[in-house]
């Protein structure tokens, strides 16, 4: 089975925002080094005629960690590891993790490989191209790279039994377009923190903690132009069937796209669910262009799914100032009410606490949170 290693990435607030540097352990990718975006790290004077906009941002962290909460993109682990390859639009960093334990179980050691007792160590190249079984023409270009230290794996079978502390996964791409029509420069590399059997993962019992690093990987296209993320997350999961607690954090990440660019500092997400019921906890300062300036962080939603959280608040902090939206728990939808707090130097102003709907405030859910 040849493995594709295409990076299908949430690029949002969290999949960027969480959005989520520098320090990648993959080394460089093609595309060579990241030079970080001008950002300015001015905290945000946040004002009445802002409040929706700076809203929008400290709720858009939230929703991420909630999605990487969901039943959706949690539970299904041993689809994963049996080769599923998943598709969505709404495809983020917990997924792609997936596939890179996907990638290194569906690897077939070459000739070239050191085997040992112990283990194995190998690496290898690939075309990005495929003949087309129809019309047997070429499709795609340039290249990807694999590299992966796995210390308990089962030579008969070509596939890891478990992954153990230290073992990790790399794969660097160079120019790689699949023949979608995106191009994919730069590398991704997964180290494993703690030990983890692949019974397990497949009977969704288990729990798991790895560091995900990504080095300058660029995603380039007509439709979206150039996406790119860089920087280290540490990741915990905690997997029981549908119950799923979820932990993320790190001290920086990038996400710049042509639309707009995120640095990410000093963030921790929280998140569990029960496949119906989730709860994400989130503090992170996030700087971006859409914001020209810094604002941080702190909220604690829960949701059913259903659209807007059902309880919980957040409260935002930018220059001498302060945002808290608070659930009034009135429903689910985009007229569901929020009361409004705006303090600047210390002072409530005029007109504040207010009860108005998420959409008077100018916050829009993305997806189900």
């Amino acid at each position: 089975m040849r493995v594709s290693f295409k990076s299908t990435l949430h690029f949002s607030l969290l999949g960027a925002a969480l959005g989520l540097v520098a320090c990648s352990s993959g080394g460089d990718g093609g595309g060579g080094g990241f030079i970080p975006p001008n950002i300015s790290t001015q905290p945000v004077a946040i004002t009445s005629d802002n409040e929706g906009e700076v809203a929008q941002a400290g709720f858009d962290g939230a929703q991420g960690g909630m999605g990487l909460a969901s039943a959706t993109d949690l539970v299904p682990i041993a689809a994963a590891t049996a080769g599923s390859n998943t598709t969505s639009s709404n495809i983020n960093l917990y997924r792609t993790v997936r596939k890179f334990v996907d990638a290194a179980i569906d690897k077939q050691i070459d000739q070239t490989s050191t085997l040992s007792v112990t283990g194995v160590e190998f690496s290898d190249s690939a075309s990005c191209a495929y003949q087309d079984p129809v019309t047997n023409q070429t499709i795609g270009s340039g290249s990807e790279s694999f590299r992966a230290s796995i210390a308990d794996f089962n030579q008969q079978t070509g596939e890891p039994n478990s992954f153990s502390n230290g073992d990790y996964i790399s794969v660097t791409f160079n120019n790689c377009d699949y023949g979608d029509g995106v191009v994919q420069n730069g590398s991704m590399t997964m180290t494993f923190n703690s030990n983890v059997s692949l019974m397990d993962v497949n009977a969704e019992v288990f729990s798991m903690n790895v560091t995900a690093s990504f080095n300058n990987l660029s995603m380039t296209s007509i439709t979206t132009g150039v996406e790119t993320l860089h920087g280290t997350i540490n990741l915990a999961f905690d997997v029981n069937g549908t119950s799923v607690s979820f932990n993320m954090s790190g001290s920086s990440f990038y996400a710049v796209s042509s639309a707009e660019s995120v640095h990410l500092t000093n963030f921790s997400f929280s998140a569990s669910t029960d496949g119906i019921n989730s709860s994400v906890q989130a503090t992170f300062t996030i700087a971006s262009t859409m914001l020209d300036g810094q604002i941080t962080v702190e909220s604690q939603f829960s949701s059913n799914g259903a659209g807007y959280p059902t309880s919980g608040s957040m409260t935002i902090t930018g220059d001498n100032s302060q945002l808290v939206v608070s659930v009034n728990g009135d429903g689910t939808t985009a007229t569901a009410t929020v009361n409004v707090t705006l303090t600047i130097n210390g002072m409530v102003q005029a007109g504040y606490p207010k009860d108005v709907t998420w959409s008077e405030l100018g916050v829009e859910v993305n997806n189900a949170f």
